[in-house]
């Protein structure tokens, strides 16, 4: 489960409290055997075949589901074709759109190869949702600017993540340091990274590194990387795990260390605060979160970052301290609060 799926979850246990909305759950993706309980699943495609190269092609079946499903209210996360789709039918019968934001890199505009065409629509059906939605919710100040400079649009809304009250109790092992690494197995990613680090400590016995997500990449290159693991014995690869067992895992752990190339704003970040798992960071730095840390905690290289990490191991009292304002900033900022203030947004009547 990726981290906007993980955020849509938490906000439909919030809606379902409700007794005055009717929820159909319209996706491309429903895993085997998986069974709703008080809201409806809607499949637009398989994604296979000629789908593959891009979410446009749904542009009559995910139509033609809204069209039947008439809604009140669309919210719609992750930027994609589907969010011009969305706005289209939005604008043409008088509904709500609501647009979450889950990463920069959606709102960025990088260069496209004339070699994929495909690419431009789908830039173009995302571009045209975000200037037509009704409503945008930013996760961070960053991704307002960004919508500011790049869509004109200045009226996007911040709610931040949000994320239980933790339940486990800390259970962490004073004679082993546990550093995690959570992510899906993808390029952007960059789980390369966290094995050179790891590489760095091969002479520590009381160090151990965990990685921790499912493969969600091309199938020949997540092979490469899940043989090359089994090379590190310092290293355990634990694969796609549910999030109550990675919350588990983070409650027996030290350190947290992101090296993906660019992020939104990180579940993990949050989960790991709230069990005063302080998190190290390569490259992404949301609002300044890392940087801004004293000792700042955003590395920016990799030689940093086994610096980083080494000085967090070796002192306990220092790790400790970032620990407790890590879970201090969580339990304060990062709540449940967050996900009413989405439903108030969305069941709100538009003036």
């Amino acid at each position: 489960m990726g981290g906007s799926e993980y955020q849509a979850q938490l906000l439909m246990d919030h809606l379902l409290r409700r007794t005055d909305l009717e929820i159909h759950f319209v996706t491309n993706r429903i895993a085997a055997g998986f069974e709703a309980k008080g809201y409806e699943v809607v499949e637009i495609s398989r994604g296979f075949g000629i789908r593959r190269y891009g979410l446009f092609f749904d542009i009559l079946p995910l139509y033609r589901i809204l069209k039947r499903l008439r809604p009140d209210v669309i919210y719609q996360i992750i930027g994609s074709a589907h969010t011009g789709i969305a706005a289209y039918y939005a604008r043409r019968h008088r509904c709500k759109l609501v647009f979450r934001v889950a990463d920069e890199m959606s709102l960025k505009r990088a260069p496209i190869s004339w070699r994929r065409p495909h690419h431009r629509i789908e830039r173009w059906l995302l571009g045209y949702g975000i200037r037509h939605a009704t409503t945008i919710v930013a996760q961070t100040e960053s991704q307002r600017k960004l919508l500011a400079e790049g869509f004109g649009r200045s009226d996007a809304v911040i709610v931040r993540n949000f994320h239980p009250y933790p339940s486990e109790l800390p259970t962490k092992d004073s004679s082993t340091r546990r550093v995690l690494w959570i992510a899906n197995l993808k390029r952007l990613k960059n789980p390369e990274a966290f094995l050179r680090l790891a590489e760095n400590f091969s002479d520590r016995r009381d160090i151990e590194f965990i990685m921790l997500g499912a493969a969600a990449d091309d199938p020949t290159w997540v092979r490469e990387i899940e043989a090359r693991i089994k090379t590190y014995p310092n290293v355990r690869y634990e694969g796609g795990v549910p999030p109550v067992a990675v919350n588990a895992r983070l409650a027996d752990s030290d350190l947290l260390v992101n090296t993906s190339d660019t992020e939104g704003f990180s579940n993990t970040f949050i989960q790991a605060w709230a069990r005063g798992v302080p998190v190290v960071s390569l490259n992404v730095d949301p609002d300044g979160v890392f940087s801004n840390c004293s000792p700042s905690l955003l590395a920016g290289s990799e030689q940093k970052l086994r610096e980083i990490v080494e000085r967090l191991l070796d002192d306990d009292d220092l790790r400790g301290q970032i620990a407790a304002r890590c879970r201090c900033i969580a339990l304060e900022q990062y709540t449940e609060a967050n996900a009413q203030r989405l439903v108030e947004i969305l069941v709100a009547q538009e003036a």
